[in-house]
Order: structure tokens, then sequence, then C-alpha cells
């Protein structure tokens, strides 16, 4: 018996020899030729690596013929991008972890409301888009602004959000192709992400964090993107862990998964479902999450899928940390970098990365792309937190300039 591994993560985020080592059982690694060089070779039983990965019918086919010889147990996914295939792939091969009907109802973001509203939770009035004509048909009972995003798309890639007639028309030139979308009335209000672990079909971790600027979708008005963690004794926080529990209880989730919810908090005191997925955070809640609370839930992930050991030191909610944390993502402009900070940031950085080079010409895109520093932070509350991320900002936008294109 084996482990089998779909990945497209760098071997930083999941050192798998180390993370499995406890199983001694032997592992088949499926993995992109971006980031297989990051992984020991001598670690596997055996390495197959897929050039275009996420898109390539050879990750089903070679996992399928690699199982007559290697004889797997296990099917572990991390990236959003696999989590069908997993789930197909574990039904064919008749072991357990999440099928296919759970996976849908995590990644097809219909579905997933359809479920949830019938739960009685409130989800964005949404439909579903085959071609212009619903699109049309949705617009004509929903105002302005609205949301467009693919169905089972991640990291905002591909959202676009609509305030006009013009912009619809823009639109529809640059996208002929209408089918795989969803549209979605705007919810004005503060994002919120919900982060936690599911273990043995109980909640084993959670956590809540805020978005900077309050709305990730809005985004990149300031250039800046990234979130704060509310501590668990904040009355909001406990809302949201409350509502994504009941929403987790919709989607048939699996016994042993991380989830990462975004919820919108209103104007009108109300909770809305934005999303959510049946796999660990990106960008870096997760390193932010284990600054604070000692949880790794990346890592968690996977070993729990795996049948691997993984201890929780504490659960999140009944947590009394003595610190919170942030990330944030400073973003590139259309055009050339001038100019960067010089020196220590302010107080309360504990990472600093530049990414970016003066000289260095940048093309406008999405925040997970595009960024040229990012920072992780501490304080040890709430509010000196959110004055910590004003200073931060401040020093770091002030040193900054563009030739802008």
């Amino acid at each position: 018996m084996s482990i089998l591994i779909l990945n497209f993560a760098p071997h930083e985020r999941t050192p798998y020899e180390k993370l499995f080592a406890s199983l001694d059982e032997p592992l088949v690694l499926i993995t992109s030729r971006e980031t297989a060089s990051s992984y020991p070779k001598d670690a596997f039983a055996h390495m197959e690596i897929i050039d275009n990965y996420l898109h390539h019918p050879l990750v089903y086919h070679r996992a399928i013929q690699l199982h007559r010889t290697y004889s797997f147990r296990k099917v572990v996914a991390a990236f959003e991008g696999d989590i069908v295939l997993a789930a197909k792939l574990r039904e064919y091969f008749h072991i357990d972890g999440q099928h296919i009907q759970s996976a849908m109802n995590y990644r097809d973001k219909v579905t997933m409301k359809d479920k949830v509203a019938e739960s009685g939770l409130r989800v964005p009035k949404y439909n579903r888009i085959n071609d212009i004509v619903d699109l049309h048909t949705f617009l004509d009972s929903n105002r302005y602004p609205v949301i467009v995003k693919p169905i089972d798309g991640f990291g905002s890639i591909g959202t676009t959000i609509l305030h006009t007639e013009e912009e619809l028309d823009d639109f529809i030139k640059q996208k002929p192709d209408l089918s795989n979308l969803e549209v979605e009335e705007f919810i004005n209000g503060t994002l919120h992400t919900v982060d936690g672990i599911v273990k043995d079909g109980e909640i084993a971790f959670i956590c809540v964090s805020e978005a900077v600027g309050g709305n990730f979708i809005d985004l990149d008005h300031s250039g800046i993107t990234g979130s704060f963690q509310l501590h668990p004794q904040n009355p909001l926080f406990k809302r949201m862990t409350a509502y994504c529990k009941k929403v987790i209880e919709a989607l048939e989730t699996p016994s042993d998964t991380a989830f990462h919810a975004e919820i919108f908090y209103t104007q009108e005191d109300d909770i809305v479902l934005c999303e959510i997925a049946s796999r660990p955070c990106g960008a870096h809640i997760a390193p932010s999450a284990y600054h604070t609370f000692g949880i790794d839930m990346t890592q968690a992930h996977v070993q729990l899928q795996a049948g691997a050991p993984y201890s929780f030191s504490n659960n999140g909610e009944n947590h009394t940390p003595s610190r919170l944390s942030a990330w944030l993502y400073f973003n590139g402009e259309q055009g050339k970098l001038l100019s960067l900070p010089e020196g220590d940031p302010p107080e309360g950085v504990f990472e600093y990365c530049v990414f970016g080079k003066v000289g260095q010409s940048f093309a406008k895109d999405s925040y997970a792309f595009g960024r040229i520093a990012h920072m992780l932070l501490e304080a040890p509350s709430e509010l000196q937190l959110k004055k910590r991320i004003q200073n931060v900002c401040q020093w770091f936008t002030s040193q900054v300039s563009w030739d802008l294109q």
C-alpha cells in the first residue's frame, strides 16, 4: 500500500516526506513542472512530472496506471484545482476520503449556494450563466453592481465587477464565451475569512480574519491587500464561526479536511456567504494563523488526509492568544518601479520580503500575482494591530514611486 500525492505547491509549504514519515509508507508524487525541482526525488517511490499540470488529462491517466503498481491507500490533495480530481480518483480506486458530490459542493459556486440557501442561511442573489441571455435575465431583476466569476475559480482569478452598462459592453467584447460562469449581487460589507480544520467530523481548529480595506473583491484602489485576525472573544468572531459551522454542515463535508470560507458582514448587521473551499487558505493567512495559534493548517490538512497524526494545541475559539497577526501584500502598478522603502519597517513587523526591483516594469494584475512586497506583523490587541497596519502602509507607500504607463 502507498499514498498518492497530487501536488501544485512548492516543497517549503508541503514537505511530504517529513509530514508522512511516521506512516513509513511509499509515497508517489504527481506534481507540476513548476514545483518539481523543489522536491527531493529520492524521498519518493515515484515522482511524475506533468507539464501544463492544471489542464492535462495525463494527471488522471498516470494516477490510474500507477495505482496498478503501487496500490494507493490514500489520495492527498491540497490545491484547489486538485479537489475534484482527487475525489474522482478516490471513487475510482474505491478508497475513503472526500467524494465527488462533496467536492462539487465546495468547488461549484452555484451548487454551493444552492445547498447553503436550502439550509436557511443567507447567500447573495445568484444565477448560473450559460450565455449572454442568462446574464441579461439576472440584470433585469438586479441592479448594478454585479459580480461575474468562474463557477470553479479560485484566488479571485477571472472575477469581474460590473458597475454600468458600458462596463458590460466591454466585458462581452473581451469575453465572448460566457459558459462556466456565475453572476451574483454585490454585497456591500466587509469581507472576512474563516479558516480551520475538521478532524474526525468535528471542528478541531477555527480562526477569523477581516480584510484590510474591507473587501478583497473590490480590492486594489490603494494597491494593498491583506487581512488581520479578530480576537476569539470578539462577538463578531463568535458569529462568524457559528455561521461557518452551519455552512459546513450543509455541504457534505469530509471527516478530515481544511476549509477556507469568505463571508460578508453587511452594513445591516447581517452575515452572508461569499464562498467556501475544502482546502487550506491561500495568501499568507496560514502563516499568520500559525504565528498566533501555533496551528499549521496546510500541513494539518495533508496529514489528516493521509491518516498521519496531527496534534492540535488549541481549537482557536476558546484560545486567548497573547498576540494577533496580520499579513499585507503591496501590489504593483501599471508602469516602472522607481523607488522602494529604505531601512527597517515600523514596529511589529516580523517578516518583510521585497520582490520588486527598482527599474522593473509591471503590468497591473490580481493581488495574488502582482505584488512587489509582503509583510507579516503582530500586536497584542486588535486595536493596536489596526494602528500598526496603518503605520506600515504609510511607511511603505510614502517611499514607493512609479513611472505610470
